[in-house]
């Protein structure tokens, strides 16, 4: 039980890190490189960059977690 919910809760921050990472790369290149007037570019490519936050993000958490397996292993 407790396992479940704590991937839950990683799982949750993950979709709140990803989509953090989109809405503020997104933003910034609207920012700072689109004017009026012009086509709005493809959201592919920041959509790309939340999800490769949030599968960093998740990576962390998994060898955090095993490291913390392991000591307990050790430990006891």
């Amino acid at each position: 039980m407790r396992e479940e919910l704590n991937l839950a809760v990683s799982l949750i921050e993950a979709l709140i890190i990803g989509w953090f990472s989109y809405a503020f790369s997104y933003q910034n290149y609207l920012l700072y490189k689109w004017h009026r007037g012009m086509v709005l570019p493809s959201k592919t490519p920041f959509v790309l960059i939340g999800v490769i936050a949030a599968l960093i993000f998740l990576g962390w958490k998994y060898r955090e977690t095993i490291r913390n397996l392991k000591f307990q292993a050790n430990k006891g």
